[in-house]
């Protein structure tokens, strides 16, 4: 077995008799085989006992069976494969054409089969959304401040401080604010980076490359948080500046531009965003224009937040209870406070959105390109140590005398007669690169009843070849090409092949197995100077095969220890890893419920004068609680609602663009949780943690 690259273990050294006769297997080998270091497994073809020596591991994929042996250990029969690195300009074609070979380019043996748009990579746009929403945070943090300091910032304006002073001061702090939280956000970044790195070959299925603090990445964080804390004090300080010195000594705080204005440039802004992040997929495909449009895309959800909150008044005049009317009109009367606490609350609830729906749009994107090793109804007979070889009729035939109703067709790959080179098939002579051509094998009924094509019974018949699977053919016909046909292209959008031959073609729209797509009679073979290589035997069941089928199909083969059987569809590829897309949405999810209590939190102490009123009037502290509740409850409700479409468009807006094979998938159950749950526990948690007393002065509040 070829393995790119490896790391290997070895307990000690090699043992006397097992020179010769050592291997390195991977762990996941070790635990299928319930064997450890030490001890012998047995190769069924040669026959011969291994001593595991050590373990080695695949980079790429930790859970890959690797297996790896000294020269010449499993005999001359062995399938060989070679790595070769070519001098600069050289062409493999070229050099190794006439050498029988069959030549995978690196671009093929190392690349993803499919390409992916870089916006639906979930870890840099959530390192994007992830500074917008401290930039909302700290903005809303800052608009407070400004308010509450209203009457100081009067006092400075009295005194003769210019408008540039007075925002100036608040810039100053916002420097401040971005250069210690740039400062803390790298150490708790680094801190982080050590304590996940000892498991991050379990959370991405691949070794990773030791650990390393650029300091350059790390310099650039820290700026970075520093723009964003000056950015967010942008607005407050333009704000306070703005204020006139008596509103500001008598603490009146303007409204700001009407909620209709504001609304209309952000849905201006939203489309705009959306167009951006599409043309940043398709056709641009490029990651930084895709993040562009969405932060423009989050700053019009940001522009209509405002609006949002004004829009509830009307709810005040409706039945609702005494609680619910009261947050109602206080948040649309001080929507200049809420708003940026909705619009914060809206981007943070917004980031799980995106990436549940990243993740099941991956997941079942993973599952339409898959393709099964065999149906349900299907096994296959091959040789343990060899991927060539037709098993004995004997063995073939007691494997079906063990499945009832089953019938058997051997697996006979076509080949060039003139170097024994593959034959793939394509639907045209011009092949994409993210398309993979297939192999054509030779067979007649028998096989197309094992493939469960049978109807294109007759059109084989007639010379067609036969395509297993949609857009197989193209107006009826197919065109084959030597397996190496692109190897010196593989940069290239799109490859034509001057040499492929085109045949009429029939399509049959079943799910084909891996690599068998493309059938053709021998007759027609024959004509076209082709030859064959077996590559065992295909069975099929009338029926699902039972586990107990299996096992007498196996046990059949017993008196065959160089036969195996491969059974049932395998399992789908994962692009992300399981673990990875949980831990993205646990760490997302927490930040989300963190940002929208901070945002309560943060909300309902500046309501503190309007509590104190209620109180003064004769309110109860089960009103007053009750009216914490239903603020806070409120505030969650408007921004998980706005966060259902600012997660959702983007990732809409690029499936428009690319035309994906597999639509867009809502997560619904994540849209329940940000739109039902998270306001149920913004509530509760502001109702529990309300605390009212009376005193001389009226009530306080302690929100703990």
């Amino acid at each position: 077995m070829a393995v790119p690259a490896a790391r290997s273990r070895r307990p000690g050294g090699p043992q006397p008799g097992d020179r010769g006769r050592r291997v390195a297997v991977s762990p996941v080998v070790l635990r299928e085989l319930h064997r450890q270091v030490g001890d012998t497994i047995q190769v069924a073809e040669p026959p011969l006992s291994l001593r595991v020596t050590g373990t080695v591991l695949n980079p790429a994929d930790i859970d890959d069976l690797v297996a790896v042996t000294g020269r010449g250990v499993l005999g001359t029969d062995a399938r060989r494969s070679w790595l070769i690195s070519l001098p600069g300009g050289m062409e493999a074609r070229s050099v190794l054409r006439g050498a029988g070979l069959s030549l995978i380019p690196r671009e093929l043996a190392t690349g993803a089969s499919r390409p992916s748009n870089g916006v639906l990579d979930p870890i840099p746009t959530i390192a994007a959304l992830a500074l917008m929403i401290a930039m909302l945070i700290v903005a809303a943090a800052f608009a407070a401040g400004v308010r509450r300091e209203i009457h100081d910032l009067g006092l400075l304006a009295a005194v003769g401080g210019t408008p540039a002073q007075l925002r100036a001061s608040v810039l100053i702090r916002g420097v401040t604010l971005g250069l210690v939280g740039g400062v803390a956000g790298v150490a708790l970044g680094i801190l982080a980076a050590v304590a996940v790195y000892p498991a991050l070959d379990r959370i991405t299925g691949r070794l990773p490359h030791p650990l390393a603090l650029p300091a350059i990445p790390l310099l650039g964080a820290a700026a970075a948080a520093v723009l964003a804390g000056t950015a967010a004090a942008l607005f407050p300080a333009r704000f306070a500046a703005r204020v006139p010195p008596v509103d500001a000594l008598h603490a009146r705080v303007p409204t700001g531009p009407p909620p209709r204005h504001v609304s209309r440039l952000g849905i201006v802004a939203i489309a705009l965003g959306s167009a951006i992040t599409a043309v940043g997929a398709q056709p641009i495909n490029n990651l930084a224009v895709s993040l562009a449009g969405l932060a423009i895309l989050f700053g019009g959800f940001v522009a209509c937040s405002t609006a949002v909150v004004a829009a509830v008044e009307p709810l005040a005049r409706r039945r609702l209870p005494l609680a619910g009317r009261i947050a109602a009109r206080q948040a649309a009367r001080t929507r200049s406070r809420t708003g940026p606490a909705v619009a914060a609350i809206t981007v943070a609830l917004a980031v799980p959105v995106f990436v549940a729906s990243v993740a099941l749009t991956g997941q079942a994107d993973d599952r339409a390109h898959w393709l099964p090793a065999q149906g349900h109804d299907q096994l296959r007979i091959s040789y343990a140590a060899r991927s060539e070889g037709e098993p004995p009729p004997a063995a073939v035939r007691a494997v079906v005398a063990a499945i009832p109703g089953a019938l058997a067709a051997p697996l006979r790959q076509a080949l060039f007669p003139d170097e024994q080179m593959p034959v793939v098939v394509s639907p045209r002579p011009g092949v994409d690169q993210t398309e993979e051509p297939s192999g054509l094998y030779v067979g007649d009924d028998d096989l197309l009843a094992a493939l469960g094509a049978q109807r294109a019974a007759t059109d084989l018949a007639a010379g067609k070849v036969v395509g297993v699977g949609r857009a197989t053919t193209d107006n009826g016909s197919v065109a084959l090409h030597r397996e190496d046909f692109r190897d010196d292209t593989g940069n290239a959008a799109s490859i034509l092949d001057p040499d492929a031959r085109a045949l009429p073609a029939a399509q049959v729209d079943d799910r084909p197995l891996i690599g068998i797509h493309y059938v053709i009679s021998a007759p027609e073979a024959q004509r076209q100077g082709l030859t064959t290589y077996p590559q065992g035997t295909l069975v099929r069941a009338p029926h699902a095969i039972t586990p107990d089928e299996l096992q007498a199909a196996r046990a059949a083969l017993a008196p065959y220890p160089e036969l195996t059987v491969d059974a049932g569809p395998g399992t789908p590829p994962q692009s992300v890893t399981t673990p990875l897309l949980m831990l993205l949405f646990a760490v997302s999810g927490a930040v989300a419920l963190a940002v929208v209590a901070a945002m309560v939190a943060l909300a309902q102490a500046e309501a503190r004068t309007e509590r104190r009123t209620l109180f003064a009037v004769g309110a109860s502290p089960a009103v007053l609680r009750g009216t914490a509740a239903a603020t806070a409850g409120l505030l969650a409700l408007l921004g998980g609602v706005l966060a259902v479409p600012a997660g959702l468009l983007p990732l809409a807006a690029v499936d428009a663009a690319t035309r994906a094979a597999v639509p867009l998938v809502v997560p619904w159950a994540g849209l329940a949780v940000g739109a039902v749950l998270v306001p149920a526990l913004a509530a509760a948690g502001s109702a529990a943690f309300t605390r009212t007393t009376s005193g001389s002065r009226g009530p306080t509040e302690r929100l703990s």
